[in-house]
């Protein structure tokens, strides 16, 4: 599904991005967007398959609590505009509070895969790690073949998360 490929392509391009803040070191904000972006990854997948009528899906999250998707994806799975609301989300062993924007749009004629998204919002932490971490960024992806440029402009945690290049992934 092209949802799936989406939120697994955003999980290893953040990977790339550090990321900190005055309130979280550079581990613990790598740390706690690692815990967010799962459970919008795994939340993000069943969401697309399960939204109701009225544009919302709740996630339970695999620890407690739940990730709440509210908004619109078209019929092909090419656009998408969501809010998620983490609410108590245990993931990780950290509890999330607070709510993310996140939309995009995929273009897959079957040679190129070309996606453009945008994440912006504020997510709470506590537990294992206790802080804030402040999302903004917008960002672009474009494959062919086994090559995958990117590029990323915005802030992640206080830090500047500004970052592109190519990967040859054959």
């Amino acid at each position: 599904m092209k949802l799936a490929r989406i939120l697994t392509g955003l999980g290893i391009a953040f990977s790339l991005v550090a990321c900190g803040s005055d309130d979280l070191s550079e581990d613990e904000s790598q740390q706690a967007f690692a815990a967010a972006l799962s459970v919008g990854t795994l939340g993000g997948s069943e969401a697309s398959l399960s939204v109701e009528d009225d544009g919302s899906f709740t996630f339970g999250c695999p620890g407690g609590g739940t990730a709440a998707f509210s908004g619109t994806t078209d019929d092909n799975g090419e656009r998408f505009d969501w809010t998620i609301r983490y609410n108590d989300c245990v993931s990780s062993g950290l509890t999330i509070n607070g709510s993310i924007n996140y939309s995009g749009e995929v273009m897959d004629d079957g040679t190129t895969f070309d996606s453009s998204f945008v994440m912006d919002g504020v997510l709470e932490f506590s537990g294992e790690i206790e802080g804030s971490c402040e999302l903004d960024v917008r960002y672009t992806t474009s494959s062919s073949g086994t090559n995958v440029t990117f590029d990323y402009d915005g802030s992640i945690c206080g830090y500047d998360a500004s970052i592109a290049g190519d990967i040859d992934a054959g």
